[in-house]
């Protein structure tokens, strides 16, 4: 994986090859800058074998990839009742969720999770675990909004466990 490692990484066997442990809040990767404008399309896709005793901020929740700007960024997390979600905070500073309808986490057991969404667009979110579709609704804000900042983006910046086969794609 491209970027700066930080804390303690160490590699594991993973899902699809080596993994990248995380054993701390202090481990994570710092990509470059990866913006999306309104209306392009994203799709975040990765293995993860999350840590059973893992609280990541210390209120549960998890955070396994997301662009931090203060108040502008797009995040991938699992809540701490184990929804999947992928959120939006917008310039505003309005926290934008889309959140799985049931719990979507496996402690200690490698899944591979996928969420595609085109920026501005809130209809087309999509989101799948092992490969089946997961269904799932924007409760917090309505989605249709763009992050804006150029922060870099942060791997696992708030979580414990492995992660496998991180892919970014500009596309669904």
């Amino acid at each position: 994986m491209d970027g700066e490692y930080r804390g303690g990484l160490t590699s594991v066997p993973g899902k699809v090859g080596t993994a990248l442990s995380f054993v701390s809040l202090n481990d994570d990767i710092e990509t470059g800058d990866i913006d999306f404008p309104a209306g392009t399309s994203a799709t975040f896709s990765f293995w993860l074998n999350d840590d059973p005793a893992d609280m990541g901020w210390g209120d549960g929740w998890r955070q396994m990839m997301g662009k931090d700007g203060g108040n502008s960024n797009y995040y991938i997390e699992l809540s701490p009742t184990g929804g999947f979600v992928f959120g939006i905070e917008s310039p505003s500073t309005t926290y934008n969720e889309y959140e799985s309808s049931s719990p979507q986490e496996a402690r200690g057991a490698w899944r591979l999770y996928t969420v595609a969404h085109t920026f501005g667009n809130a209809s087309s979110t999509k989101m799948w675990v092992n490969g089946q579709p997961v269904t799932g609704s924007w409760v917090r804000g309505s989605g249709a909004v763009t992050p804006v900042n150029d922060v870099p983006m942060g791997i696992a910046p708030a979580m414990t466990g492995a992660l496998d086969d991180v892919r970014i794609y500009d596309r669904i």
